[in-house]
């Protein structure tokens, strides 16, 4: 039995070739492959609720949830837009999360637009430090706003 286990985030793929004397003849040989698959420690996001509607120049509190899985443990940065809205604020009270277990984190969104609905887009992004290596691992995840 072989597993995979890989030590970088997020799902990875490798191949694992043996060559071997069979048994056949003694000068002979055979060449397997075998395809190989798993995920690394990563995490998950949601936010809640998915929707929200608040009055002209009310606050909108969206509770985002960061989860580790596979044993991830690392410093997470999070961010938060707006679509459409440069004069409105959209503030993550804390840049940066460390997981290692489940963090949950809370993001006041400011808004006074005009009658409108909005996409709110939360990101959580893994930056490898070395001794780590590979790859950023972000996610996101949208939210509605409405406001009448």
């Amino acid at each position: 039995m072989v597993k995979f286990t890989p030590s970088a985030t997020g799902p990875r793929r490798a191949i694992l070739t043996i060559t071997d004397n069979s048994g056949v003849c003694s000068t002979c040989s055979t060449t397997q492959t075998v395809n190989l698959s798993g995920t690394g420690t990563d995490f998950s996001i949601s936010v809640s609720p998915a929707s929200q509607t608040v009055s002209p120049g009310k606050v909108a509190l969206f509770t985002l949830t960061l989860t580790p899985l596979s044993g991830f443990n690392g410093s997470v940065t999070l961010g938060c837009s707006i679509s459409g809205l440069a004069w409105a604020t959209c503030t993550v009270p804390a840049g940066t999360v460390t997981l290692s277990g489940s963090a949950q984190k809370h993001i006041a969104v400011s808004v006074n637009p005009k009658k409108g609905t909005y996409m709110l887009t939360f990101s959580a992004t893994y930056t490898p430090a070395p001794p780590a290596s590979g790859p950023p691992l972000p996610h996101s995840i949208t939210a509605k706003l409405i406001s009448k």
